[in-house]
């Protein structure tokens, strides 16, 4: 059954998050197409609602819906220069935004929110940072198709500028993206954008999609136990997994019997091996007490 038509509590037999509905219902999908195709009017239209939305919350200008390589060393670590969607991870996001708290990491564990890059490393730990993420994620919320709008026409001039680009939408969060905008997503797929996210929801949970790379991400042992990631791997799914290994210090060459390759060389997932363990090094000051961080 077509995305469209399904309702907006199950769509391909997967249950929706409060978060999906709403970007479901919004059309976020319809509005990737229409702003990559530059609908003028609305683009125009979407860019002043974004405009009044992030003047309500006393930020003056109208900046960019998504993140360049430019501005974030992980997104710059890529073959293809990608832009990526900034939200407010997990329950981060204050209930003012959306009358009510809402979780964009229903899966993330405690040990995964704890080490989360998003809020706890680089610029991220800003007070200003994050509430220009916040505004950004009341925004995409509350204007799903707006939002779509001008992240399609963004994409639209990175790609004249670039050439051929990549686009991760879950840059520090964990929406399906495949049950809410499919179809919008097949478009940009079609125009040669390149799609790649992680994700703590398991395989069951996700819809397979030609053309958007997911790597599975581990969390600790009390979460995906070792016989689940094993049984991933064995399928030729790929599992991102933080090792105890600091910047500049070699990460092990096998998990479990499986190949670990050097996840901090390249944030581009879609060029990686099948079934391979993608190796992350510890970052930022967090104390990992949960496992979530695999010793060495």
């Amino acid at each position: 059954m077509a995305a469209g038509a399904d309702s907006l509590e199950v769509v391909m037999g997967l249950a929706l998050t409060f978060v999906e509905k709403k970007l479901q219902a919004g059309s976020f999908g319809r509005g990737l197409v229409d702003g990559f195709n530059e609908v003028s009017d609305q683009v125009s239209w979407s860019r002043r609602v974004w405009r009044e939305y992030r003047a309500g919350f006393g930020l003056k200008t109208a900046g960019a819906i998504l993140t360049d390589p430019g501005s974030q060393p992980k997104l710059g670590k890529s073959e293809r220069a990608a832009y990526g969607l900034m939200l407010t991870p997990a329950r981060g996001l204050p209930a003012e935004f959306l009358g009510r708290t809402v979780n964009l990491c229903p899966m993330a564990s405690k040990g995964c929110e704890a080490a989360c890059l998003g809020p706890n490393s680089g610029k991220g730990v800003l007070s200003s940072v994050k509430h220009a993420r916040n505004v950004r994620t009341g925004f995409v919320l509350t204007h799903p198709y707006e939002a779509g709008v001008l992240i399609g026409s963004e994409i639209r001039k990175a790609q004249r500028k670039h050439g051929k680009v990549s686009l991760r939408l879950n840059t520090v969060s964990d929406i399906r993206w495949e049950l809410v905008a499919r179809q919008g997503m097949e478009y940009l797929i079609s125009q040669d954008v390149r799609m790649y996210d992680y994700t703590a929801w398991g395989a069951v949970y996700r819809e397979p999609m030609p053309g958007y790379h997911l790597t599975y991400s581990a969390k600790e042992p009390a979460h995906t136990p070792d016989a689940f990631l094993t049984a991933l791997l064995a399928g030729d799914c790929n599992v991102a997994m933080p090792f105890a290994v600091r910047k500049g210090q070699p990460l092990p060459e096998t998990w479990h019997g499986f190949k670990v390759i050097d996840g901090d060389l390249s944030d581009d997932r879609t060029l990686d091996p099948s079934g391979v363990v993608v190796g992350l090094r510890q970052k930022g000051r967090v104390k990992d007490e949960t496992g979530f961080i695999r010793s060495v």
